[in-house]
């Protein structure tokens, strides 16, 4: 396996801990990681012994900002600055977008798989999240997914959102 493909795998395998651990916590579930598999990236097992897949997959705010971060995680660049000055909660919300679509349109009928997108904007904290990039995500027609959940780190925190199904207050 190549080193690009180990830290991604690595990098997958710790948003799937890091949202089972969440889950546990704010739910009283027992889920934990049953291995991993080529689609969807996990299974993990619950409770009552039931196996759900688990698909991640990384929002950056643009292709140039996901290239730099991860030149800087291999170990071929020393430093990184941001290009990005104007409206990168927009550009998050539109890099989420695409995700959902592309992931989307890969999966048919993905019934007991769960989407987590791991969020990677420094610059968008959890205000922004909720306020600036949540409302202005586009949702293709059909999502075939259980659920999709956004989860982001901040130092030692993890916040997680569902995206869908879309939960309401009454």
């Amino acid at each position: 396996m190549s080193t690009n493909e180990n830290l991604k795998q690595l990098h997958e395998r710790a948003v799937v801990e890091r949202f089972v651990q969440w889950h546990n916590n704010c739910h009283s579930t027992q889920l934990a990681v049953a291995g991993r598999r080529v689609q969807p990236d996990f299974e993990v097992i619950d409770q009552n012994q039931e196996v759900n897949g688990i698909e991640v997959t990384t929002a950056y705010y643009d292709d140039q900002d996901a290239k730099g971060l991860w030149n800087l995680v291999r170990g071929k660049s020393t430093r990184f600055q941001s290009s990005l000055m104007v409206n990168p909660d927009q550009k998050l919300a539109g890099s989420i977008s695409e995700l959902l679509a592309k992931k989307c349109s890969k999966y048919g009928i993905a019934s007991r798989v769960v989407l987590l997108i791991d969020i990677r904007a420094p610059v968008t904290d959890c205000s922004d999240i909720e306020r600036s990039v949540i409302p202005y995500i586009g949702y293709p027609d059909s999502v075939p997914f259980r659920a999709i959940y956004l989860i982001d780190t901040q130092g030692s925190d993890t916040h997680v959102w569902c995206l869908h199904p879309k939960v309401t207050n009454s």
